[in-house]
């Protein structure tokens, strides 16, 4: 398909526009699927320094909201805060890779031809044949689809 087809049709333009907007948010969502796994990362170095018994890093406690020198500091309560915020976050990664699923599912059904639904052919005119038994048999004429080529998908350049 020719970008002159997405220009004049209404509906290519509508799936085309469609698809770089679902494309956008799909590499921000990729980007913050990224940013979930350094800061998990993170936050289980910080309960394993925890647990030996380490000091963490003042960066720590600004990930963590907690105040230097507050009560919070004591070694069993970082670890339930941590424990806690790591359930949090691992949380929220299921809801971004679940997400970035439906976005790639509407991302690949935008490539199924409008036209004819993914099939490569139309239905022509519907004439119904009786045999001379008196049977009604119906019949179909099919033609190639003229958006698709007969592929039943679109080609979405950018």
């Amino acid at each position: 398909m020719s970008s002159n087809n997405i220009e004049a049709d209404p509906k290519l333009l509508r799936i085309k526009s469609e698809f770089l907007l679902l494309k956008e948010k799909l590499i921000k969502a990729e980007l913050s699927l990224a940013e979930i796994d350094a800061k998990l990362a993170k936050l289980a170095a910080y309960l394993q320094a925890t647990e030996k018994g380490e000091s963490l890093p003042d960066e720590a406690f600004v990930t963590l909201g907690i105040p230097k020198g507050s009560e919070w500091q004591g070694r069993m309560l970082l670890k339930i805060r941590l424990s806690g915020i790591i359930e949090r976050t691992k949380t929220e990664r299921q809801a971004v890779e679940r997400n970035i699923g439906a976005m790639r599912d509407a991302l690949e059904s935008l490539y199924i031809c409008p036209d004819c639904g993914g099939l490569g052919m139309l239905y022509g005119q519907r004439k119904y044949d009786r045999l001379d038994e008196g049977q009604i048999i119906p019949s179909s004429d099919y033609k190639t689809c003229s958006l698709c080529g007969g592929k039943g998908r679109i080609t979405i350049s950018i």
